[in-house]
């Protein structure tokens, strides 16, 4: 597992649980333990391009070295707008290079199957750039139109830590790694308030109901 993160949360001076991150106040802290290979603000567009496409280089030790035989999942968790992912404060990634990226992924036969789940801000509109790429699934928080919401508030941190689509996806695959896509769907689509999840690009994934988590997350599935 590779994590590319901005890693300015755990130690912010504004974090009264140092070294601590949750997606809700009674949560586990996902910074125990966490081994970060990138930090955002020191990647380049370019240098995600080749972590996603396995060029490893000098500056890029690591990377996603995955073949025609390896199933991939990514979760993206950001800010975006119409057609647009963040990348840092001061960049975007168009629907179209993300579109590039996996594509070039599935031409060079870097994955059996890709689970990419989205959360942002008028992520849909980065799902119907992709579609029609053999073999991957997206599911996003929101559809092309509308912001995806927080649902979460952190009274003594004063901040919102997550939103109902993160929760529930986090929720659901732990309390059931064998749910197929489709049920997985319906769950994060219950649980998400203020945007509607949506998938694409399902008809060229496969069977949403024989397919499940665990093709993912058990390495013997």
């Amino acid at each position: 597992m590779h994590r590319h993160i901005a890693d300015k949360m755990a130690y912010n001076e504004n974090n009264p649980n140092k070294g601590v991150v949750r997606v809700r106040p009674d949560g586990d802290n996902l910074y125990h333990d966490v081994t970060i290979d990138y930090k955002l603000g020191n990647t380049s567009l370019d240098d995600l391009k080749n972590i996603m496409l396995g060029q490893s280089s000098e500056t890029l030790p690591e990377v996603l070295g995955s073949s025609a035989n390896d199933n991939v999942i990514v979760f993206w968790c950001g800010h975006g707008s119409k057609n647009q992912l963040m990348w840092g404060a001061n960049d975007v990634v168009e629907g179209s290079k993300m579109r590039e990226i996996l594509q070039q992924m599935s031409d060079e036969h870097r994955f059996r199957k890709m689970l990419f789940v989205m959360d942002a801000c008028y992520s849909g509109t980065i799902g119907v750039a992709c579609e029609g790429i053999p073999g991957m699934l997206m599911i996003t928080a929101a559809n092309p139109y509308e912001p995806s919401k927080a649902d979460i508030f952190d009274h003594q941190m004063n901040i919102w830590l997550s939103n109902g689509f993160t929760r529930a996806f986090q929720e659901t695959i732990d309390k059931n790694t064998d749910i197929n896509m489709r049920e997985l769907y319906y769950e994060l689509a219950r649980h998400t308030t203020g945007s509607h999840a949506t998938v694409y690009n399902a008809a060229k994934y496969g069977n949403m109901y024989r397919q499940t988590m665990a093709e993912w997350l058990d390495p013997h599935s």
